[in-house]
């Protein structure tokens, strides 16, 4: 019965572990693309004819930043 219980146990922390890596990946992910987006947003008023991919426009709308550039359709 021991056996099963550690083993259960160490399911159970692995289990936890993993979970907690996958939030600690996607808030990293989160507050990586925030920060590609306010460098972007710097350089947009930094450079003239700056512009921005569609797929850029689409990242910085999902975390609510305007960035006052064109955007350009492409990859």
């Amino acid at each position: 019965m021991t056996k099963t219980l550690k083993t259960a146990a160490a399911v159970v922390a692995v289990a936890a572990l993993a979970v907690a890596f996958a939030f600690a990946l996607a808030e990293g992910v989160n507050k990586t693309e925030r920060a590609e987006c306010l460098k972007w947003q710097s350089e947009a008023r930094q450079f003239v004819g700056y512009y921005l991919t569609s797929w850029q426009a689409a990242q910085c709308a999902a975390h609510n930043i305007e960035v006052d550039a064109p955007i350009v359709s492409g990859n």
